[in-house]
């Protein structure tokens, strides 16, 4: 992924993102940017190969991207992606928990910890 600008508006920033979207350039910008930055919205375009191209639709409007993406299928992916790590990590934490309770009680019950007999 690949800084193409920092913008002060989020008017020319979604406008610049619509248009390098609807020329098959995947790209990321934080709209909803906090306050503390003084509106500065980054967009990034998320293929690194499409940089060039996203310079060139930026200064010509008519510009023929090399190799346009399907971006709804591209975000589809992304998202699909995201999901699978989110339940990848998951899944290690529970397993992790789950072994930390079982050395929990595997250590209760150990002749160590045990109260002597009166």
């Amino acid at each position: 992924m690949k800084l193409l600008g920092v913008y002060s508006s989020a008017e020319e920033s979604s406008a610049i993102c619509g248009l390098l979207r609807k020329k098959g350039i995947p790209t990321y910008g934080e709209i909803s940017a906090p306050s503390w930055r003084l509106n500065r919205i980054p967009i990034y375009v998320c293929l690194d190969s499409q940089y060039e191209d996203a310079l060139a639709v930026l200064a010509n409007p008519n510009h023929l991207v090399a190799n346009p993406v399907d971006v709804a299928e591209y975000d589809s992916v992304a998202e699909r992606q995201e999901h699978h790590t989110l339940l990848r990590w998951s899944v290690v934490a529970l397993l992790l928990a789950a072994a930390f309770f079982a050395v929990v009680l595997y250590l209760a019950d150990a002749p160590l910890l045990r109260a002597p007999p009166n």
